[in-house]
């Protein structure tokens, strides 16, 4: 083998290294991302019987909008959601916030059939501190009533998403 035919070879390693460099940079910098506007983190796990979908946390308004759903067999007469940053303190398997009606993002709803899902909108932080990426992660929990009395209180979803 002549010492051209090594010279070629090596160069061929050094540009193959230099493309996936870039191609690196390219991809973790965020430049070129398939699902760009969609947070990639976003989980919404929902317990037995309750469902969760189409969340959307937006930094401009603070808000986080979805939609809810309940299959208990029991029409809730009436409702309110909250979602509870994970940490907050508990009271017998209650979080203390929805007791001491401070939790954010309460939303009153003059109730949920079972079988049937509504959406909802709940402020959970102040736009002017909300940027894109900041985290959200909770729960959302229902406290209601139904024609056999109430209130009754249930965790529906464990929430992870970021502001968009």
């Amino acid at each position: 083998m002549s010492s051209i035919d090594k010279k070629g070879s090596w160069w061929k390693w050094v540009v193959g290294f230099i493309v996936i460099i870039i191609l690196s940079a390219v991809f973790l910098s965020g430049i070129w991302l398939p699902f760009q506007g969609t947070p990639l983190s976003t989980r919404c796990i929902t317990q037995q019987n309750y469902t969760c979908s189409e969340v959307v946390y937006s930094h401009s308004t603070g808000n986080l909008t979805l939609i809810i759903g309940q299959s208990t067999r029991y029409n809730w007469t009436s409702v309110s959601i909250y979602f509870v940053p994970f940490g907050t303190a508990n009271v017998g398997g209650i979080p203390s916030t929805i007791l001491d009606g401070i939790a954010s993002g309460n939303v009153i709803m003059q109730g949920l059939a079972s079988g049937s899902t509504s959406s909802i909108t709940l402020r959970i932080s102040s736009p002017s501190v909300t940027q894109k990426g900041t985290v959200a992660n909770g729960s959302i929990w229902a406290k209601y009533t139904t024609s056999n009395g109430g209130p009754y209180y249930a965790q529906m979803a464990l929430l992870k998403t970021s502001a968009t």
